[in-house]
């Protein structure tokens, strides 16, 4: 009966969402035998007086997807209840008029038992999406809920039954079901968007979905293992345009922030994909997202980046993860207030993901705001105390402030949250006496590192030019440069390259970068 009331309010006498009614008649409705059962059905459906849904009071504008439950007692089907949900938060962020919660933070809520008015309050939306996926062989079973946080009542309920190689057939249903109930007046774009699945292989998509799920993780072997993954995934489908643009953001992420391979070779894969995403699809966002923080990081083309940070904000204005990057490119260009507002635009879409918090902390580092840096690193380790980003934005900020007793206790955290051993934390701590054992003992612990595993040149340098060895901070500096190093786009704004600013090397490198003011 929804279905066909969906029918008949489309002018044209053709629903533009008509890809959920297979999923809704072969999942959810009896068999109807004989013609005469359908007409009738249809005429009582037309004609016949129905109860009238109650309207709301005012109209639902913000909403969250939790994790679904992987219900079926292996754990190695939680990248699928994981992507279920990472879908259905992907196709309804496109809408223009709903506010969608990132996976970040939606992400936090996995306990059983959630009070939905205490979640919806911390995450700030009027609506709450909750689900469970079951597998069992071939067969997959999902049940979600709609329901309101104002008035703590379930606006919609139902459950999904199919075969595996049907997901992507179930979790577009669930989404329009969602649409359907929040009242959303599509456009015809918005409703060709909700309904979009970039890729009919379940087998490709199935590999994407672990991908993400490896993603999620956001350490450099996670990166490295998503990578495989939707490898796998073009493989099966040389045109999913999706696991391209997924692709290119591991790559980058590879070098910026885990500086966990070299620049030249991280970044031009991720520019590959990105570019190879947009040419199978020029209206996803993610692609432009990645090219621009290539251009930023890589290519140094400021304008560039900046008109494709727009262009990705245009295409999809629901994404936490575009004014996220943005408001770094604007930290850099010493555009600190444009930043902020950025920064604030990216954390009502991801309220309670630490990573968001670091990024602030670092942007507010940048701008000699170092109180405030330490108040938003304070309130990220709230969120997770695990959170090694927190624990190296604390370092940072106490470096920059000249007090390397903490900056060396927050650092021994972030070293042994990232498995750094024992014996490193000890010397660490003993170092912190003074600023030059202090240095001395980074410099010491990155040619270490290197002899193991790729250091960036960049990192190497801002030692050197904390220890006041200029030649050497310049040697490093200029092979940072030749190597196109991600360590360099915060020249012109990091505190910590301070002490060689009123060196003419580096006002010819900010001139050669294209950063002189």
């Amino acid at each position: 009966m929804a279905d066909l009331k969906r029918l008949r309010r489309e002018p044209s006498g053709k629903s533009a969402a008509s890809p959920a009614t297979p999923v809704h008649l072969k999942y959810l409705w009896p068999s109807v035998a004989g013609a005469v059962a359908v007409l009738a059905l249809v005429a009582l459906t037309l004609f016949w007086p129905s109860p009238v849904p109650t309207p709301l009071e005012d109209a639902i504008d913000s909403i969250a997807i939790l994790p679904f439950e992987n219900m079926s007692n292996d754990s190695d089907w939680d990248f699928l209840s994981d992507g279920i949900s990472e879908g259905i938060i992907n196709s309804l962020s496109q809408m223009s008029d709903l506010k969608v919660i990132s996976r970040a933070s939606s992400f936090r809520y996995r306990e059983l038992n959630l009070d939905p008015q205490t979640v919806g309050e911390e995450l700030g939306v009027r609506a709450l999406v909750m689900g469970r996926v079951l597998v069992r062989g071939e067969d997959l079973s999902i049940r979600a809920e709609l329901v309101d946080v104002r008035e703590n009542t379930q606006l919609w309920g139902g459950e999904f039954n199919g075969k595996l190689r049907e997901i992507l057939e179930i979790r577009t249903g669930i989404a329009l079901e969602i649409s359907d109930k929040l009242r959303l007046r599509l456009t015809p774009e918005e409703a060709t968007r909700l309904t979009r699945t970039y890729t009919e292989d379940d087998q490709a998509h199935a590999a994407y979905l672990k991908g993400k799920f490896e993603q999620a993780k956001d350490t450099a072997r996670s990166h490295k293992r998503a990578i495989q993954h939707f490898q796998q995934a073009t493989e099966r489908d040389p045109n999913y345009a999706r696991a391209y643009a997924a692709q290119a953001r591991s790559y980058y992420r590879l070098v910026l922030p885990h500086l966990a391979m070299d620049s030249q070779e991280a970044m031009q894969k991720a520019e590959e994909m990105a570019m190879k995403s947009m040419e199978l699809d020029d209206t996803l966002a993610e692609p432009h997202a990645i090219l621009a923080d290539v251009k930023r990081s890589y290519h140094w083309d400021w304008e560039g980046a900046d008109q494709e940070y727009q262009l990705a904000l245009e295409l999809d204005p629901g994404s936490y993860e575009v004014p996220y990057a943005y408001a770094f490119f604007m930290s850099g260009m010493g555009r600190h207030d444009e930043a902020v507002a950025l920064g604030k635009r990216a954390q009502q879409l991801d309220p309670i993901n630490p990573s968001t918090l670091n990024s602030a902390s670092a942007r507010l580092r940048f701008a000699r705001r170092y109180e405030e840096s330490l108040e938003q690193s304070a309130l990220a380790l709230e969120l997770d105390p695990g959170s090694a980003g927190a624990y190296r934005n604390i370092g940072d900020t106490y470096e920059a402030m000249g007090r390397y007793l903490e900056a060396a206790a927050a650092w021994e955290k972030s070293l042994s949250l990232e498995a750094g051993t024992a014996r490193e934390v000890v010397i660490l701590s003993d170092a912190a006496t003074s600023a030059e054992p202090y240095w001395r003992w980074w410099l010491d612990y990155f040619r270490k590192k290197g002899r193991r595993e790729f250091v960036s040149p960049a990192a190497m340098a801002e030692v050197h030019a904390q220890l006041d060895e200029k030649d050497q901070a310049f040697a490093q500096l200029e092979k940072a440069f030749q190597q196109r190093d991600g360590g360099l786009w915060s020249l012109k704004v990091d505190p910590v390259w301070d002490p060689l600013r009123d060196d003419p090397r580096f006002t010819d490198l900010l001139v050669r970068m294209d950063l002189a003011p």
